[in-house]
């Protein structure tokens, strides 16, 4: 007898939100550049490229803001007229 375990149907769309798509249009040159850039970094993939650059990205910043104290969190929205 096999037991066959199903997601739950929040785990499904956790998944299905992971792999979703994000169109981003990107000139020619900085598109050609990049592909030449992931070929350099022997990975010789577009998506992968940006993605790990995005992520060094985003590893500098959190340093950045962890040595200055700053707070990760966004600034608070000014009143609305009225209020």
């Amino acid at each position: 007898m096999t037991l066959i375990l199903f997601d739950s149907k929040v785990d499904r769309m956790k998944k299905a939100i992971q792999q979703m798509p994000t169109p981003v249009r990107l000139p020619p040159d900085l598109k050609k550049w990049l592909m030449h850039e992931s070929v350099e970094h022997e990975n010789g993939n577009l998506n992968r490229e940006i993605v790990r650059r995005l992520d060094e990205s985003r590893t500098r910043q959190l340093a950045r803001e962890a040595r200055s104290g700053a707070a990760s969190q966004p600034a608070p929205l000014a009143p609305t007229p009225g209020q």
